[in-house]
């Protein structure tokens, strides 16, 4: 067996020798929605660019909510019509001001979701609803309203069921981007400034707030997980990553760290590198972190180096070892001084 079209050779990566004993990558990444192309990890991108059909949003049903997604069913009465009720004007904006400060994130209009046995909100039934392009022209008009300042960049996208457009009845999902500055929710009662946490929008604190106000002056830590290998090796399925930080502010990071688990995986053996293939970690350290049944790995940078704004590094790479093709997922926490610490997760 070998690994699915769900992968591509990437010129652009350079092959690595990786030891012991040396063996020559394979430059491939990752093609489609389906296999995880989060691995870019812009997960509400992701999210937002692989719902495009209705068969997407079907199989949406079982996810649970959390940092990146949002289920929302229509207000009863509003349904059939193309405007917002006031508690969905207060969802709405709670919703921009929340994924912005945090990754980003992706509401969609017309799923019931319910809580599951472990409390968390799970998408169940898929409930559409009418004038889905009156709906969608609503949503593009009150972004403006919905908070201040305005999120830049917010985009609807209207999903007929069926994929029939002429019945105009379907379901809205609405992608809001990560933003460098503050954003006050105030749509129908809101009055705050939120973020997501978990499955849910919770308010700011005052020191979340000061944090947030001076992050346009900190620095802002992004992680890359890229999959350049994936294929059978005699009875074990072969993995292999490589994982860089890229400072995307506007000052120099430093004390930086940055937590790697590993979940929803059985390996049968998972081998550590630094950013070479080598075992010396030029730049740092790696220590065990793992804790209930996950892998886990904490990278801490050497204190007297400073990544600065635009630069870079690829700091660990991973051979990982399972019987089956089944990925992990991916959670991770960055920190650096002077920024707030930034937490996702990839699947």
């Amino acid at each position: 067996m070998g690994p699915t079209a769900c992968y591509k050779i990437d010129p652009a990566i350079p092959p690595l020798q990786i030891g012991p004993p040396a063996t020559r990558r394979s430059r491939i990444s990752l093609l489609t929605s389906s296999c995880s192309e989060a691995f870019t990890l812009n997960n509400a991108q992701t999210i937002f660019d692989g719902l495009v059909k209705y068969a997407d949003i079907k199989n949406l049903l079982g996810k649970q909510e959390d940092i990146f997604i949002d289920f929302k069913e229509r207000e009863h009465g509003w349904k059939s019509l193309g405007k917002l009720a006031d508690n969905e004007k207060r969802l709405f904006s709670k919703a921009a001001s929340g994924f912005a400060h945090q990754q980003g994130g992706v509401l969609i209009w017309g799923i019931e979701a319910r809580k599951d046995h472990n409390g968390i909100d799970q998408a169940k039934t898929l409930k559409p609803f009418a004038n889905l392009k009156q709906f969608k022209q609503t949503l593009e008009d009150y972004t403006k309203y919905a908070t201040d300042p305005v999120v830049d960049g917010v985009l609807h996208r209207a999903i007929f069921v069926n994929d029939n457009e002429a019945g105009n009845e379907g379901m809205i999902a609405s992608h809001f981007p990560r933003s460098a500055a503050v954003h006050r929710a105030l749509g129908g009662t809101t009055d705050n400034f939120y973020k997501r946490h978990g499955h849910s929008f919770t308010p700011l604190s005052t020191e979340d707030i000061r944090a947030l106000f001076f992050r346009t002056l900190s620095p802002d830590l992004k992680l890359t997980v890229n999959l350049s290998e994936a294929r059978w090796q005699g009875t074990d399925f072969r993995r292999h990553y490589r994982f860089e930080l890229q400072n995307i502010g506007a000052s120099a990071a430093r004390f930086v760290s940055a937590y790697l688990f590993l979940s929803g995986y059985a390996p049968t053996s998972l081998n550590w590198y630094d950013g070479e293939g080598n075992l010396g970690f030029p730049i740092g350290k790696l220590i065990e972190a793992g804790q209930n049944n996950l892998y886990g790995k904490l990278f801490i940078m050497s204190g007297d180096m400073m990544l600065y704004p635009g630069q870079s590094i690829t700091f660990a790479t991973l051979v990982a070892f399972s019987k089956s093709e089944q990925a992990p997922r991916i959670k991770y926490t960055l920190y650096a001084e002077n920024m707030i610490p930034s937490e996702g997760e990839i699947t």
